[in-house]
């Protein structure tokens, strides 16, 4: 356990996080999410600048169901073509690559979000670090 102590963001964060503008459609982020197998894509402006996140829950809750089925309606249809903008979380909360894995702990537990961007000073994200990417470091910390 004394090893985790040491462990900081930037050693738990899967790098280079794939990105979306907030005017993409939500069915190119679902596409996205699904052929990466990923859950949540940083959002940012025309300068690499994150203005938000939007996850995997908040795509499902925003497209209907019946897309693609005998219910579908042309409503469906239409909400299925809103954009990341609309629905993403704007200012989500961040860290830097060089928080310590307590902070990063301390701010998952608090706001109870799956994962958070890794950001440097410019808030241009470098990384993604998951309540997945902390058990795994505490599954090798055990081993």
């Amino acid at each position: 356990m004394e090893r985790l102590k040491a462990v900081t963001a930037r050693d738990l964060m899967t790098p280079d996080p794939y990105v979306v503008t907030a005017d993409v459609r939500l069915l190119v982020a679902m596409d996205i999410m699904g052929e990466h197998d990923i859950r949540q894509l940083p959002v940012v402006d025309e300068n690499g600048r994150l203005v938000g996140i939007v996850s995997d829950r908040d795509l499902r809750q925003a497209i209907s169901p019946h897309l693609y089925t005998e219910s579908e309606t042309g409503q469906d249809v239409l909400d299925a073509y809103e954009t990341v903008g609309e629905v993403m979380v704007g200012e989500p909360v961040t860290v830097m690559p060089d928080d310590r894995l307590e902070e990063v702990v301390d701010i998952l537990l608090a706001t109870k979000v799956g994962g958070l961007p890794v950001v440097n000073l410019e808030n241009a994200p470098v990384g993604i670090v998951t309540y997945l990417d902390v058990l795994a470091a505490l599954q090798e910390s055990l081993e």
